[in-house]
């Protein structure tokens, strides 16, 4: 049982310091403080996904006589705030409060993707916005080849967004997305931001970042003349206020990854050789281009980028017969883009000695790269390597990790937000170096070392498995830390409630609070001290079966503790295996003020048992991916706690080689043991290099299960194989919560064909530590299996629960034929299963991670405040 206590503060109001000669203070900070914050929260919630182009003729769409879209465009690229003609109302433009956002939105590039990002989440997320939005080109040079690549929505919806007005007052929030040399007055020729100065607005944000270890004096008086500066990285925190920024200004705000468009297995791989231009060594006639291990480089041809680093590691660690190749994708900073001539003359000039077997092969690709292709093309390489001398975030990098490529970058500037030695290579830095030219002379930034970076790439290349490993965890890292949802979240005011908990529904099992980690007894020991009064400012949830709520149908603490007439409001959180709730149960139901359940299956049964429509919410249960996490865990022994119960082990056999099935249940027949045990049995025999583990508990029986599979085999029509049973093994020992992780690391594979789940606990778990999965794809795992995440055991056919509390009800009859099949099939293609449980873990991060769920549940908690205040 969960007690939620509400709190009602009283809201002291602001009191404003008295207005300074050249700002209004008390208008910029208090009157602005929700609304700078909803900017804030909406701007990192972002969905930015490249899924649907449209590839247009800009000259039909846009330069068509018949169209107004060229004079709107034209008044876009070259747009002043303070002499727009005509403006048109935005569909979201009834809030008095309006949100200028200038930013390079044509140009391409960080700061462009970055700006849109946040401008589509805005978008996106506008159900009673508390403003309205305008952008403006600012900052750079206008691309009209990118401009031609937006897809047709993103076109519209920036000439939308051009068109609607902010008044240059107080109540305009001016967003200046850029570098601060292009900030009011600018020091280049663009657009001015905040475009009349800093006295007519109620608040300017500054939105920048640098790749070196200061910034100059300029750039920190203008950082100190705005309001705040949203900065990446806490390596910008640091930076910028050890160069003189007001410390109470600087704030950090990471770039979100685009993880739904970053997925590796929505692409397939761009062909190279379409692309790719030869600018140094050659293809040896010889060679298979399916076995060259392939680098990728993305970046800018500047030196700051350390491209010189990159070529001089590779060509100094590989040769022409090392089947590598180096892929680069690059851009020209204020030159040409004879960059095949440049990769010559570089090598030319240098003490570099080619090889006896030449020059490894490196490649320039010369053709555009539509955004939407930018996945094929890391599906294309093995490895991303990046030796930057500095990096404000690094976006080629992130894109990279989300594509679960192993990644080696400078560890330094801006990737230390994100680059760790599980998820990367980091290039260890020794030394920064003075940078010697340009706007940054007399700056330090990093000096990649050349030869720890021929270490580098010749161990990725060399050990490809344990890459692979850190690829994926780079995406998984993407999703949990990075991802517009998370970063979301992680803005989110803390709950306005606080919290207590009770035993309530079941029996205390003192073996089970022994297992239990440190840190979650001290929680539930503060969580039970804390008081809740049995009145309307408390919100009970009842977390059990229905059959314990009040007035309970057997010994326990009821609950609501004094029925239902004292509380704000009351929450039964419940679920059932079958297709249907009974009577009692129902009626139980509807005396709650809601009903929360953890799936669609049992929204639609509850609904069409007689639970009152109005009351049913789908609150799904969250997955524990920080503490189920395979690369956190060695496996346990499981010789050492494993009974034989049937088969044999054969002298001759390494149990290292087995593959071995894991399946966790209570010993009861709706979780479909029967069906396991048959469908094991037939499937193998003991030279089948197999073992099933059977970790279980006693349901209303004892726990003599080694001799339960014994007597169900003997009674069976069982035909026993020739070279004998396939070996099964119960798991006698208790395992210990903090031991699971180790046990789901010991199996291949997780195997559970039950007859009908609430949610599925162990199924989760298992999903959880990138175990492929095979299941009964009906009940409560309908909710998170998938043909990609898992293998789901189809059903055909329900039959009817003959005794018990749920006779009369319907779950699934499993097949044992198509279990066989399954179960051989992962046993056989043992990679496609383990890539099945690489993308189970991720969908469990995705989906059901306890920073995701908590907000689902604050959410429900807020509305239900809302909607009883």
């Amino acid at each position: 049982m969960k007690v939620v206590c509400f709190v009602m503060k009283n809201q002291e109001p602001h009191h404003s310091p008295q207005p300074t000669q050249t700002r209004p203070l008390f208008f910029k900070f208090s009157c602005f403080y929700l609304l700078s914050i909803l900017v804030l929260l909406l701007a990192i919630l972002f969905s930015f996904t490249y899924t649907d182009y449209y590839k247009i003729q800009f000259l039909n769409a846009t330069l068509s006589p018949e169209s107004s879209h060229f004079h709107k465009l034209l008044g876009f690229l070259h747009s002043n705030p303070t002499t727009k003609q005509n403006p048109q109302p935005n569909p979201i433009s009834k809030p008095p409060y309006c949100v200028l956002w200038m930013a390079p939105f044509l140009s391409g590039g960080g700061y462009s993707s970055e700006a849109w990002s946040y401008i589509l989440a805005l978008h996106e997320n506008k159900k009673n916005p508390s403003f309205r939005m305008s952008i403006h080109q600012h900052g750079d040079l206008e691309i009209l080849e990118f401009w031609e690549g937006l897809p047709r929505e993103m076109k519209k919806l920036a000439l939308e967004l051009y068109q609607t007005e902010c008044e240059m007052d107080d109540n305009t929030i001016v967003i200046c997305h850029s570098e601060p040399g292009a900030w009011y007055p600018p020091l280049f020729q663009t657009l001015p931001c905040p475009p009349t100065g800093y006295e007519n607005y109620r608040f300017i944000i500054g939105r920048t970042m640098f790749e070196t270890d200061r910034l100059n004096t300029e750039h920190v008086r203008r950082c100190n003349q705005m309001d705040s500066v949203w900065v990446p990285t806490e390596f910008h925190v640091s930076t910028f206020i050890q160069s003189g920024v007001d410390s109470s200004k600087v704030v950090k705000i990471v770039q979100p990854v685009d993880v739904n468009f970053f997925d590796p297995v929505k692409y397939k791989p761009l062909d190279l050789a379409s692309i790719g231009t030869l600018a140094l060594g050659s293809t040896p006639l010889n060679s298979n281009p399916d076995n060259k291990f392939v680098f990728l480089s993305i970046f800018k041809w500047e030196y700051r980028k350390g491209w010189d680093v990159l070529l001089q590691a590779y060509l100094k660690e590989f040769s022409n017969v090392d089947g590598v190749a180096l892929y680069l994708l690059t851009n020209p900073y204020h030159s040409d883009r004879d960059f095949c001539n440049k990769i010559v003359e570089f090598v030319e000039g240098s003490d570099l000695v080619k090889p006896v077997d030449g020059w490894a092969p490196i490649y320039v690709i010369d053709a555009h790269i539509p955004h939407v292709d930018l996945p094929r093309l890391y599906n294309a390489a093995d490895a991303f390597v990046l030796p930057s001398r500095g990096e404000g975030w690094g976006r080629p990098i992130v894109e990279a990790m989300a594509m679960s490529l192993p990644v080696i970058t400078t560890n330094w500037s801006g990737p230390t937000e994100y680059i760790t030695e599980e998820n990367s290579y980091p290039l260890s830095v020794d030394v920064l170096s003075e940078v010697s030219e340009g706007p940054f002379r007399g700056h330090k930034w990093a000096e990649p070392s050349v030869d720890k970076l021929q270490v580098l790439i010749r161990h990725v290349m060399s050990d490809c498995e344990e890459a692979k490993a850190r690829g994926r965890r780079a995406r998984e890292d993407m999703i949990s830390r990075f991802s517009p949802e998370i970063l979301y979240m992680k803005t989110r005011k803390s709950p306005s409630f606080r919290m207590s908990i009770h035993q309530h529904g079941d029996l205390e099992i003192l073996e089970f609070w022994e297992g239990l980690p440190q840190e979650m007894k001290k929680l539930a020991l503060e969580l039970y001290q804390t008081e809740c009064e049995m009145d309307d400012n408390t919100i009970v949830i009842c977390h059990s079966e229905p059959g314990a709520w009040y007035p309970p149908l057997f010994q326990t603490l009821p609950c609501p503790p004094t029925g239902y007439e004292n509380y704000r409001f009351i929450i039964g959180r419940t679920m059932f295996e079958t297709d249907r709730l009974n009577p009692e149960h129902v009626r139980r139901c509807n005396q709650m003020d809601s009903v929360w359940v953890p799936t669609e299956f049992h929204v639609s049964t509850f609904i069409q048992s007689g639970v009152d429509s109005s009351k049913v919410v789908k609150i799904v249960q969250p997955v524990d991916v920080n503490f189920f996490d395979p690369v956190k865990y060695k496996p346990l022994d499981l010789a050492s706690i494993g009974t034989l119960a049937l088969g044999s082990t054969p002298l001759n056999s390494n149990p290292d080689n087995k593959f071995v099935f894991l399946s966790i249940f209570k010993w009861e027949y709706r979780k479909g043991w029967d069906v396991l045990l048959q469908a094991y049995l037939k499937e193998f025999s003991n030279v089948d290099g197999v073992a099933l583990y059977l970790l279980t508990n006693p349901y209303h029986s004892d726990r003599d299960f080694c001799n339960k599979i014994v007597e169900f085999v003997e009674g069976s029509d069982l035909v026993k194989p020739v070279d004998g049973w396939a070996p099964i093994y119960v798991i006698d020992a208790h395992i210990p919560h903090v031991d699971l992780p180790r046990l789901y690391n010991a199996a291949d594979a997780f195997v559970l064909p039950s007859r009908g789940e609430g949610w599925g606990r162990p199924i989760v778990e298992a999903m959880a530590m990138s175990l492929p999965v095979i299941t009964t794809n009906w009940s409560g795992p309908t909710e998170y299996i998938t043909e990609e995440n898992s293998y789901p055991l189809s059903v055909d056919v329900l039959s009817e629960v003959s005794e018990g509390p749920f006779r009369g009800h319907k779950w699934a009859e499993p097949s044992v034929d198509k279990l066989q099949v399954l179960i051989r099939h992962v046993m056989s293609d043992r990679e496609e299963a383990k890539a099945r449980g690489r993308r189970a873990r991720e969908d469990m991060i995705s989906r059901f991670s306890p920073e995701i769920v908590a907000e689902i549940v604050t959410d429900r908690i807020h509305h239900i405040l809302n909607k009883t205040a």
